[in-house]
């Protein structure tokens, strides 16, 4: 099974919890597929290269997590559809 790397950029001011929270729904889906989550880290609030510009604001920072995933590829409809490119 191919490896996938996921990563999440959420605004400073969203909760850890609900992060983690959320991250954890991530890895039950993956389970939910016959895959597994071979690796999680927090990155915690980091600088962000340039600024990103949302209707609430702007924002020079960001909470950032990453898993790797490891999925078959009938796990998802569009990987291993070589029709779709």
């Amino acid at each position: 099974m191919p490896l996938y790397d996921f990563v999440v950029m959420v605004k400073p001011a969203v909760d850890r919890r609900n992060l983690v929270e959320f991250m954890t729904r991530v890895g039950q889906r993956v389970y939910a597929r016959s895959g597994v989550v071979t690796n999680i880290k927090s990155f915690g609030r980091v600088n962000l290269a340039y600024d990103i510009k949302k209707r609430d604001g702007r924002f020079s920072e960001a909470e950032e997590e990453s898993s790797l995933l490891s999925l078959g590829p009938t796990s998802h409809p569009k990987l291993g559809n070589p029709e779709i490119a």
